[in-house]
């Protein structure tokens, strides 16, 4: 109900908690994670843009797109 892709939160979690358990000096997991994150966030807004476009009835203005109450 608050975030149209809580899936892609999950995935960015997901990689952190790899990178935590591993080694935070991890360059690799850490550029890694870089990559998912930003990844994931634009495709959360472009897939909640996507939502507010096709479908009409879409609660645009109480769902945010991956993180609930900011983005």
């Amino acid at each position: 109900e608050l975030v149209s892709c809580p899936h892609y939160l999950l995935e960015i979690m997901f990689y952190a908690s790899i990178l935590f358990i591993i080694d935070h000096g991890y360059i690799r997991w850490s550029l890694l994670l870089l990559f998912v994150t930003t990844n994931q966030i634009y495709s959360a807004i472009v897939t909640h843009h996507w939502y507010i476009v096709n479908f009409p009835n879409y609660p645009a203005q109480t769902r945010k797109a991956i993180i609930p109450f900011i983005l």
